[in-house]
This record gives structure tokens, C-alpha cells and sequence, in this order.
């Protein structure tokens, strides 16, 4: 109760993202210790191809990119019944385009082996994966391929110029592509000038974790149109599905609304998500 009140205090101050970027400098100094960049190297020789996330997005149509992740700043455990293989399977067959994973351990009570079981599943159908965390070092990036990562997230926001372009270079180096997340005109024009492949319209304010659906709605026209959109959390309702969907983006990220139904009721509301998507988002392309 007593970290949860704090984590209250620091949304309410704006504070949660600083607090989150200090802890992830400690985590990965940590865990470069424990575990080096070298070894890492040598295991990701080891690791199959990744698959190609952004073929996934150029088909016709707008995509669904269900996530696995077990807890958040706002609202703790979101279910008592998380078992990432149960979810990956449940998403796969109901008709996902794209599995996403979320790793941070503290905030988000996430883990690495949360993204090889949720691979293990996917590969299956050669559905790719795409592994969310707040990358702020090359390292995060070869921990996440050795994981099975066929994409990983770059969040503009906290990250430097120079810092976003050699994080690009890594995971592309490695055969990944990453999804450049940004929250405003500011961010979406550096992400651009950086070589954004695919982008990212994060209607999550990190800071407070508030969500605004009208960021993606605000953003979406100033994209390229040669560059797949994707419209990334706080959408909960059929409403804010259809607002992001009408917006001509080309997938939508959508984990909470999942993970927090009835695992019984789980697979028929990613279902009826994938009419909705199919309906309103099939003429996009």
C-alpha cells in the first residue's frame, strides 16, 4: 500500500517518469554486471531471425497488437489470473496481427522470460513480438533480441538525439525494427529527422500516466504516408477503438482492456475488438 500511495504522489506531481528512468539506470547497471554485453553477444549468435514486425502493418487493413502486461502505475495488478502463455495463445487464436510484451519489473511487474514464452507461442504462427520497456542502453537492446524480440519501442521522450539514433542502428543492426513512440509534434519531428520506420502515437502521458485518446486523432495526419502508425494504449472502449481506428492508423496497441477481463470472457472480447478494427478500419488501404 505504502509504494502504491508514492506512486500516486508521483503521478500527481508528474514525477512517475523520473522515477522510472532512475530506477532503469540502476536496473541495467545491475544487471551488466550480473550478466555482460559479451554474453549477451554470444547468445544472441544462438537466437533464431527475428521475424519482420513491419510487414505485419503493411498488409490491408488495420491490425490488432495485443499486449501481455501484468501490471501498471495507475492500477497495480491487473489480474490475479496472468499467465503470459495463456494470453499469448488466447491472442494468437483470436486473429492478433502482432503479440507486444511489457518487461519493466517494477513499475509494470514484468520480466524478460515473459517475452520468450509469449515468442515460443507466436513462432508458431509466425506472429511476430514486439518487447516494450523504457530502452535507454544498447544492452536493453541485445537482452530483449536474446529474449526473442522481433521489434522493440523507442520512446522519444527520454531519450536524446544521438541517444535514439544508435538505439535505432543497434536493433536494426540485429534485424529488429523498432517502433518510435512519441506524444507530440515536437517528439514526432525528431523521430522523424532520426529515421523512423515505424511510428508510434502514445496516448499515454508518462509522467502522469493519464490517457488521451485525441493525441493519436491530433498526430495521425502529420505522419508520411509511407510510414505504418500505430495508436498506442488507454484505449478501453469500443468509442476510444473506433476514434483511434477512424484516425486511418495502421494498428492499434491495446493490452489493459484485455489482460483486466474475465479470463472465460478474455478471447471474445479480443474477438469482438477484431470486428470493430475490421469494420471501421478495413479501407484504410
Amino acid at each position: 500500500m505504502a509504494k502504491r500511495s508514492r506512486l500516486q504522489r508521483l503521478r500527481a506531481q508528474g514525477k512517475l517518469l523520473d522515477e522510472i528512468l532512475a530506477w532503469k539506470r540502476e536496473e541495467v547497471a545491475k544487471a551488466k554486471r550480473e550478466r555482460p554485453l559479451a554474453m549477451l553477444r554470444a547468445l544472441g549468435a544462438t537466437v533464431p531471425k527475428p521475424l519482420d514486425f513491419t510487414a505485419a502493418l503493411q498488409q490491408p487493413g488495420t491490425h490488432l497488437i495485443a499486449e501481455i502486461v501484468r501490471a501498471t502505475p495507475a492500477h497495480g495488478l491487473l489480474s490475479h489470473h496472468f499467465h503470459p502463455e495463456d494470453l499469448a495463445e488466447t491472442y494468437v487464436r483470436a486473429g492478433a496481427s502482432a503479440l507486444s510484451v511489457v518487461t519493466d519489473a517494477r513499475f509494470f511487474q514484468g520480466h524478460l522470460e515473459h517475452a520468450t514464452i509469449a515468442k515460443e507461442v507466436a513462432a508458431r504462427t509466425g506472429t511476430p513480438v514486439l518487447v516494450r520497456d523504457f530502452y535507454i542502453d544498447i544492452y536493453q537492446i541485445w537482452a530483449a533480441r536474446v529474449a526473442g524480440a522481433d521489434a522493440v519501442n523507442l520512446i522519444v521522450g527520454i531519450l536524446g538525439d544521438k541517444a535514439l539514433r544508435a538505439l535505432l542502428a543497434e536493433a536494426r543492426k540485429l534485424g529488429m525494427e523498432a517502433v518510435v513512440e512519441v506524444s507530440d509534434e515536437q517528439e514526432l519531428a525528431r523521430a522523424l529527422t532520426a529515421g523512423a520506420r515505424i511510428v508510434g502515437l502514445t496516448n499515454r502521458n508518462l509522467r502522469t500516466y493519464t490517457a488521451d485518446i485525441s493525441v493519436t486523432q491530433r498526430l495521425r495526419p502529420l505522419v508520411p504516408p509511407d510510414i505504418p502508425v500505430i495508436s498506442e494504449d488507454g484505449i478501453h472502449t469500443v468509442d476510444e477503438l473506433r476514434r483511434v481506428v477512424e484516425a486511418g492508423v495502421h494498428g492499434v496497441l491495446i493490452g489493459e482492456a484485455f489482460v483486466r477481463a474475465r479470463p472465460e470472457e478474455r478471447e471474445q472480447k479480443v474477438r469482438a475488438f477484431l470486428s470493430h478494427i475490421t469494420t471501421w478500419g478495413g479501407k484504410r488501404r
